[in-house]
């Protein structure tokens, strides 16, 4: 929605520290948040405290984009193309 910078704080470790035992092996967990809108530069710098690491859409296609050609990606693409073929069907020749 529109009122994601609403959310930063959304994530309470210490309440999920119930749920899971242990909540994570990295002492302390680091908390990540996403958003479909940009975050420019100097608002980034302001919410990473609050939000932990934060991935906007723009951000997450240029990553996307240079892990695309990397030798990792290429040994999985048989298997992320069978696993995504599981899930939605893809137009032939596609």
């Amino acid at each position: 929605g529109d009122n994601w910078t609403n959310k930063f704080a959304d994530v309470n470790l210490q309440k999920y520290g119930k749920w899971f035992n242990p909540l994570c092996y990295v002492d302390p967990p680091m908390k990540a948040f996403t958003t479909p809108h940009h975050v420019g530069d100097g608002f980034l710098n302001e919410v990473l405290r609050p939000a932990g690491l934060v991935f906007d859409r723009a951000r997450l296609t240029l990553l996307a984009n240079d892990l695309n050609e990397t030798a990792e990606y290429a040994a999985w693409s048989a298997s992320i193309a069978a696993l995504t073929s599981l899930v939605i069907t893809l137009p032939s020749g596609a």
